[in-house]
């Protein structure tokens, strides 16, 4: 009796599925060579699935999943456009464009402009970065309310105020796409906002009251045109003023030559006081260097402190890597002479060391900062340099091979060192990105060591070493071949 209705059901269910998976495929439009840059212009938020129809299983996977992701995000709180262009066949030239290497890769775009790719291609994964890129960029404020309670969170906000469209107000959307990872922006049509600051398509930096000085207003508003380019470097440049506030969160924005000064306190009073404290000298010079005020005091370790106190900490660090240490008393005085001297290159870097090791009897000797120059720099002689990490189980295998070397070449005019980096300041233009690195420094070119790139074997390091060495060692020729021993020659045969 109910066979023909249950029949009926599983159809409809079949059916609706079916749609279900049909009109899912609609939403993702097939994009070509032809209409690629065009299309992604015209949208604010577009994913991208870049696939290749030939031999690609996960491909075709990945349709599907990309499909799902699209029907999911139809009705989202801020509208995304799902693409994908099949980058064998007409979307060749886009996807060479784009540098896509392994498809299927997803990667987000705003208004045509690249932002992000998508690394995890898991359905929910993708589905939820997407939203959260899809939800970043510039705020969107309302009142004076909601500005003041974003200031008194970020300090500093890059402010776009626009009565209409504009296309001013185009290209701050794009580079707030592009530096919204850090910077703050924030837009608005409000004509409470518009009407209190008295702007109407305009972009300024905005900061908070306490900033404002004698020497620099809170606010810095953006005279150039409607260039990409240009406001980018207004942001970077203003954004911060004269002096900024260096925390964890955007320490990286700050590059060098750059001067700090690290208070102990953590409480944003006491760097607002040393941030107008230090203007007049900051006002000399910020055209050469950064300033910043810091307390990040975790980092003075690096410089030689074990603590600050209640005073303050004044270092710079050039673009060399180089770091230096102010240690008189702050006055404007010193301080500009610190500066100064900074500048014109006429300080001595500051290099982290640890107490001067006993070498006696040791077959490799051990280096540290305080006795980098003395042992390496001004020896005179060959030297072999193995840069280690104490924690690191390679650079621990090791030992045992740096002096079997260290043995074989007892009797050669070479040195064979060894440094713990975790402890100690490596001098330029020593580079020690990885664990472990060596180095050969000829005696009459220390100023261009030569990185070992071979095995780390007794006989390649030999050889190595052999190859380069200043004069050519007493036990091995040029080729790292040891040489025979020299034999008597023979009596000269007399004649009878």
């Amino acid at each position: 009796m109910y066979e023909p209705f249950e029949k009926m059901l599983k159809l409809i269910v079949l059916f609706l599925l079916t749609y279900h998976k049909s009109f899912a495929h609609q939403l993702v439009r097939e994009l070509t060579d032809v209409n690629f840059n065009e299309t992604l212009t015209k949208y604010d938020v577009s994913a991208v699935l870049f696939y290749t129809s030939k031999d690609c299983d996960f491909c075709d996977k990945m349709i599907k999943r990309f499909a799902n992701a699209a029907s999911q995000l139809e009705d989202f709180e801020r509208p995304i456009k799902f693409f994908k262009i099949d980058c064998n066949d007409e979307g060749k030239d886009s996807c060479d464009e784009q540098k896509i290497t392994d498809p299927p890769m997803v990667e987000i775009y705003r208004h045509g402009e690249y932002i992000r790719e998508v690394k995890n291609l898991r359905l929910q994964p993708m589905i939820d970065y997407i939203k959260k890129v899809a939800r970043m960029g510039s705020v969107r404020v309302n009142s004076v309310q909601e500005v003041d309670e974003l200031l008194n969170k970020n300090l500093y906000m890059v402010f776009g105020l626009f009565e209409g469209d504009s296309e001013l107000q185009n290209v701050y959307f794009r580079v707030s796409d592009k530096m919204m990872d850090r910077y703050l922006f924030v837009d608005t049509s409000s004509p409470e906002l518009l009407d209190f600051y008295q702007l109407k398509n305009d972009i300024m930096i905005l900061r908070i009251p306490e900033l404002k000085n004698n020497l620099e207003d809170r606010k810095a508003i953006y005279k150039g045109s409607a260039d990409v380019s240009q406001l980018t470097q207004f942001v970077k440049k203003n954004y911060h003023g004269l002096v900024a506030i260096r925390h964890k969160n955007n320490k990286q924005l700050f590059k060098a030559p750059i001067v700090i000064i690290y208070c102990p306190e953590s409480d944003d009073q006491t760097l607002l006081f040393w941030r107008n404290y230090i203007y007049p000298v900051a006002t000399k010079f910020s055209q050469n260097v950064t300033f910043v005020v810091s307390n990040i005091t975790q980092e003075l370790k690096e410089y030689g402190y074990d603590s600050l106190n209640d005073n303050i900490a004044v270092v710079a660090r050039d673009t060399l890597r180089q770091k230096f240490v102010m240690d008189e008393e702050f006055s404007y005085e010193v301080f500009e002479k610190f500066v100064t001297d900074f500048l014109e290159k006429k300080l001595i870097p500051f290099l982290k060391s640890q107490p001067l090791p006993e070498n006696k009897g040791r077959l490799v000797k051990e280096i540290v900062g305080k006795s980098f120059r003395e042992m390496v720099l001004d020896s005179g002689r060959d030297t072999f340099i193995g840069f280690y990490a104490a924690w690191s189980p390679q650079c621990q295998s090791l030992e045992d091979q740096y002096n079997q070397l260290a043995r074989r070449l007892a009797d050669e005019d070479i040195d064979i060192l060894r440094m713990d980096v975790n402890h100690n300041d490596v001098p330029l233009p020593y580079h020690v990105i990885s664990y472990p690195t060596a180095y050969f420094a000829p005696k009459n070119n220390k100023s261009h060591p030569i990185l070992y790139r071979g095995e780390r074997k007794i006989d390649a390091v030999l050889k190595f070493i052999a190859k380069h060495a200043t004069e050519e060692l007493k036990g091995w020729d040029r080729f790292g071949n040891k040489k025979k021993p020299a034999t008597e020659a023979p009596p000269p045969k007399t004649e009878l």
